[in-house]
């Protein structure tokens, strides 16, 4: 099974919080630096304390430069003349990860290419809005 990860923005200072399944060494109590417990995480949502619409799925992903992949993150395909897509998930009864192509006037779904060595995360839709602007390079 994978490990669930989930990330969620702080309504006030806009600060990312992380909640993770995996715990490290034998205590299962320590988290690493990064994550917390997701019973954690999910009491941040639930007080409001994180902006439930901006929490998101981890992918299971990481780009070329190792950076965590989660929806609602912009992506770069450089080696398809620098689009950006959006990471979306479509259930339609076995959901999947997809990304939209957000250069165009529909939001056309893609299958996450395997390589994974030519897509950079660049943004998100809460932090940079200005980037999912349709028709635009």
């Amino acid at each position: 099974m994978r490990e669930r990860r989930y990330r969620g923005r702080h309504w006030q200072t806009g600060d990312w919080l992380y909640g993770s399944s995996k715990l490290k060494g034998d205590d299962p109590t320590t988290f690493d630096d990064v994550h917390m417990p997701l019973s954690a995480f999910w009491d941040l949502v639930g007080k409001g304390i994180l902006d439930p619409k901006t929490v998101g799925d981890w992918i299971g992903l990481s780009d070329k430069n190792g950076k965590e992949i989660y929806e609602s993150d912009i992506v770069r395909a450089t080696a398809n003349g620098n689009r950006k897509y959006q990471i979306v998930w479509l259930d339609g009864g076995m959901g999947h990860w997809w990304i939209a192509d957000i250069q165009r006037d529909n939001l056309v779904p893609n299958k996450i290419p395997i390589n994974l060595n030519a897509i950079e995360v660049i943004g998100n839709i809460y932090e940079n809005p200005e980037l999912v602007k349709t028709n635009q390079n």
